[in-house]
């Protein structure tokens, strides 16, 4: 069973820190992707059809499992490569979208104004996908008929992510509501991940990176799709962790890692950060857009051999064989500055990064 942190209690997480509107209607579910299909589905009910969805070309093919199965078809856009702003088809051309997924990347704010003119445009939902945001800003949050967050992504918990509706798409909520309720279904189980995280806090940890450093061992390899388990549902453990969380705290060390890893990567040669200028309010990673992809396998080869748990992103979708999507999982490389690291450590392991490849 898992064990929560002395003071934490089984009590159903509160929406109030994700909400930027009293009328939002929230639901609780153990991933976002489980949202999107849902969301898909009581739209097809109350369009009387199937639905056309917007999605961005940069994305986890892995994530759009769920909402593929229900029929949905979906239209994958362009994105600027130096911004990763999306470029909007012509109105004229095509089928017009039901629904429209804005992706803020790695938690920086995307273009929200320009994506709520088109769907404006085309009567369509806008969906803000904050997947690897921790909670609203100014920027992020504010302008989607839906938002998404996944708090599991960027807190300690098994599993757990909210939708948020509003405007129209609250008209939906209980059509969702009951489509989950329906289900067959349970959340994901919680005792492995449990005993990782007993295990991360203890010497075992230390010997197992050593003996097999964690994450994929190629730059280029990506994980097969697989069909998900329906468990849709948030676990009780999970959101008792999440209602548990200082947000301020995890925002505040995520800022602090990331800020310092900048230093050290400031000084390689055709290395720079994916998004200049400010960073981001609470960074899932720090991307970085290297040079070519040689580059970037040399650098993820490195920080693998130094035990730092660099990444690729993502595993496309099979529709998408060229364009700006490719060339950024050719290129970008993510390193990790969550809330458990320290900064001076994230440094030291990156300056051995750049020994061991003489920079």
């Amino acid at each position: 069973m898992l064990s929560l942190p002395k003071g934490v209690s089984r009590i159903d997480a509160q929406p109030d820190r994700w909400l930027t509107d009293p009328g939002d209607t929230a639901l609780w579910l153990s991933r976002s992707a489980w949202s999107l299909a849902l969301l898909a589905r009581a739209m097809m009910v109350e369009r009387g059809r199937t639905i056309r969805v917007a999605v961005p070309e940069y994305i986890c093919n892995q994530s759009l499992w769920p909402l593929r199965q229900t029929g949905a078809e979906l239209d994958f856009y362009a994105l600027d490569p130096q911004r990763l702003t999306p470029l909007w088809p012509d109105d004229r051309q095509g089928a017009p979208p039901d629904l429209v997924l804005l992706v803020h990347y790695f938690g920086w704010a995307n273009a929200g104004d320009e994506a709520l003119a088109y769907c404006r445009r085309h009567d369509a939902l806008l969906v803000e996908d904050c997947a690897h945001v921790l909670r609203p800003t100014p920027e992020i949050g504010r302008l989607g008929d839906v938002v998404l967050y996944s708090q599991h992504k960027v807190l300690a918990c098994p599993d757990g992510a909210l939708c948020l509706l509003r405007r129209q798409a609250t008209a939906l909520g209980p059509a969702m509501r009951a489509d989950l309720n329906a289900m067959a279904s349970d959340h994901p189980p919680v005792t492995a991940w449990a005993w990782r995280r007993m295990v991360q806090k203890t010497p075992i940890a230390g010997l197992r990176a050593r003996l097999r450093p964690p994450g994929q061992s190629d730059f280029t390899a990506d994980p097969s799709t697989t069909p998900m388990p329906c468990q849709p549902r948030a676990s009780a453990a999970a959101l008792s962790l999440i209602d548990a969380a200082d947000l301020e705290l995890v925002a505040r060390r995520r800022r602090v890692n990331a800020a310092a890893l900048l230093e050290v990567v400031g000084t390689v040669p055709g290395l720079r950060p994916l998004f200049d200028g400010i960073l981001a309010e609470a960074p899932y990673r720090l991307p970085l857009l290297c040079a070519n992809q040689q580059q970037a396998e040399r650098l993820f080869q490195a920080c693998r051999a130094e035990r730092l748990p660099a990444e690729s992103w993502p595993d496309l979708p099979p529709e998408i064989t060229s364009g700006t999507a490719t060339m950024l999982r050719s290129r970008v490389l993510l390193l990790p500055c969550h809330q458990d690291l320290q900064p001076a450590q994230l440094q030291q392991a990156f300056t051995r990064v750049l020994r061991r490849l003489s920079v």
